[in-house]
C-alpha cells in the first residue's frame, strides 16, 4: 500500500563537535598572517579581532579559511534555491539511485507539507511531523495515521477541500512511481513523475564567509518560508557554538 510520510523541513549538524573551538582561533591567526601580529594573538584575543577586522572593518576574507558541513532536509523546491549559491561543495540525495518502491528501505515516500495546505497555526502545521497519510477502505479516501499504535488509530479524515486536493495529487504521484517500477522501468526514469514536494537531504559546507552570505539572504522576510525556517535552525546551531562569528546576526531571527 502506498504510503506517504510528512516530514518538517530540517537541519542536522555534520561537523564534529570538536572542531568548533578551534575555528576562532585559526580564523584570527590567518587574519594576524598579513600584518605580522600572530605574537600578539592571547587565549580569547579572537573575542574582539573577529568582530573587528572582520565585521566592522569588512575584511571577510579571513573568514574563509573555516568551513562548515549541515545536512539540510527538505523538499526538492527548496534544494533548487540552495544549491544558487555557488562557493560551496553540495551532496544531495539521488532520486536516479535511491529506489523509492524498496519497502525495506522506504516503507512511506516522504513529503513536505507546505503552512499554507494546513492551515493558519503554526502548531498544528509542527504536529503534523511523521504522520503518514494512506488511502483507507473501499472508496479510496485519504486519512492521516499516527504510528506506534495497533491497529493505527485514523488521525482525521482529510477527504474534501485543500488539503485532500494536495494529499491526493502527491499520493498519485508516488502511486505513479510504484506502478513504473512495478513494470521495470528504471528509478532514474520513474522519478519523472515524482512531485517537488519530495524530501531530499543535501550534506551542504560554506565556509563562514559564505555561511554569513546565504543566512543573510534566505533569511530576508522575502525569502520563501522553508529555507528560512532552515536557515533559522542553522543559525541557531551555530550561535551555540561559534557566536563570534554570528552574534550580529541574531536579529535576522525576529524575521522568521
Amino acid at each position: 500500500m502506498a504510503q506517504l510520510r510528512i516530514l518538517l523541513p530540517s537541519a542536522t549538524m555534520m561537523t564534529p563537535e570538536s572542531w568548533f573551538k578551534d575555528m576562532p582561533r585559526l580564523v584570527e591567526e590567518c587574519g594576524r598572517v598579513s600584518h605580522k601580529s600572530e605574537d600578539a594573538m592571547t587565549e580569547d584575543s579572537f573575542q574582539w579581532f573577529i568582530p573587528k577586522i572582520a565585521q566592522k572593518l569588512g575584511h571577510v576574507s579571513i573568514t574563509d579559511h573555516v568551513g562548515i558541513t549541515v545536512k539540510i532536509l527538505g523538499s526538492r523546491a527548496m534544494s533548487h534555491q540552495l544549491v544558487r549559491h555557488r562557493i560551496a561543495a553540495y551532496t544531495q540525495e539521488s532520486q536516479r539511485y535511491c529506489d523509492y518502491s524498496n519497502e525495506k528501505k522506504t516503507p512511506a515516500m516522504c513529503v513536505i507539507v507546505p503552512p499554507s495546505i494546513i492551515g493558519p497555526s503554526e502548531e498544528e502545521w509542527r504536529k503534523m511531523n511523521g504522520l503518514l497519510v494512506v488511502r483507507h477502505g473501499p472508496e479510496g479516501k485519504l486519512h492521516y495515521l499516527r504510528e506506534g499504535f495497533e491497529p493505527l488509530p485514523i488521525y482525521a479524515d482529510i477527504d474534501g477541500g485543500v488539503q485532500w486536493t494536495y494529499f491526493n495529487a502527491l499520493m498519485t504521484s508516488y502511486e505513479s512511481y510504484l506502478f513504473l517500477r512495478d513494470k521495470k522501468i528504471p528509478p532514474e526514469d520513474a522519478r519523472f513523475v515524482l512531485p517537488n514536494a519530495s524530501k531530499t537531504e543535501v550534506a551542504t559546507t560554506y565556509d563562514i564567509h559564505e555561511w554569513r552570505h546565504v543566512l543573510k539572504t534566505r533569511l530576508d522576510k522575502h525569502a520563501q518560508w522553508e529555507i528560512r525556517v532552515i536557515m533559522a535552525e542553522i543559525l541557531r546551531m551555530f550561535l551555540e557554538r561559534v557566536p563570534v562569528f554570528f552574534d550580529d546576526l541574531r536579529p535576522l531571527l525576529d524575521t522568521v
